[in-house]
C-alpha cells in the first residue's frame, strides 16, 4: 500500500515557498503533493497530463445562492462548457458534492483501474470470456472473482492482493486500455 505523510511532505514543500514532490511513480501513473502558499496562483498551465486534485486544507467563502453562477462561470473558464440553465450537470449533480464527501471520487477511479486490471486477468485465463459473458454466462467471472478477490477477504494488502490476482502490482495501462477500446476505437 502506498504510505507517505501528507502533513510532512506539505509542511516541508510550504517551508521551501511552495512546490510539487512526488511520492509515488508506476508507468502511467504518477501521485504527488502540491502546496501553494496563498495567495499564489497554479503555475503548471498548461497541463501535459490529466490530473485530479483534492485540496487538503485551506479557507474561502460563497454565500450559496451564488454557487450556481460560479459554477457556470469555472466550467466555462477551466472547460469552456455552457452550463447555464442546466442544472442536471450543475453543482448539484451528484450526491457527493452538496454532502462534502470529495474523498470518493479518487476511490471510484481506484476501483475503476482495479476493475480493469482483474478484467484483463480474467480474459487471460479464459479466452472466450467475452462470447462467454455476450451469451449471458457470467459463471468465468464469478468463478474468478471468487478465487482470486473475494475469499481473500482481508488477508492482504490491497497492493499484494492486486499482485497475487493479477500478477502484478496495479498498472493503470490496463485502464488506459480500456478507455481506449470502449471510448476511442
Amino acid at each position: 500500500m502506498l504510505g507517505f505523510d501528507v502533513d510532512a511532505t506539505a509542511a516541508r514543500l510550504a517551508g521551501a515557498g511552495g512546490a510539487y514532490e512526488v511520492v509515488h511513480e508506476s508507468p502511467g501513473l504518477e501521485i504527488g503533493v502540491y502546496v501553494l502558499v496563498a495567495p499564489e496562483p497554479d503555475r503548471q498551465s498548461p497541463h501535459a497530463f490529466d490530473e485530479v486534485y483534492v485540496v487538503l486544507e485551506g479557507e474561502g467563502e460563497i454565500e450559496v445562492e451564488d454557487i450556481p453562477a460560479l459554477w457556470d462561470a469555472k466550467m466555462a473558464e477551466l472547460l469552456g462548457l455552457d452550463t447555464r440553465g442546466n442544472f442536471k450537470d450543475g453543482p448539484m449533480q451528484d450526491v457527493h458534492w452538496p454532502s462534502g464527501a470529495f474523498g470518493y471520487f479518487p476511490c471510484y477511479s481506484l476501483g475503476a483501474m482495479y476493475a480493469a486490471q482483474w478484467f484483463a486477468a480474467m480474459r487471460r485465463a479464459t479466452p472466450d470470456l467475452d462470447a462467454r459473458i455476450a451469451g449471458g454466462d457470467f459463471t468465468p467471472v464469478f468463478d474468478w472473482l471468487r478465487q482470486h478477490i473475494w475469499q481473500a477477504g482481508s488477508r492482504w494488502t490491497t497492493d499484494e492482493l492486486a499482485a497475487r490476482a493479477s500478477g502484478e502490482p496495479l498498472n493503470p495501462a490496463h485502464f488506459k486500455a480500456h478507455l481506449g477500446a470502449r471510448y476511442v476505437t
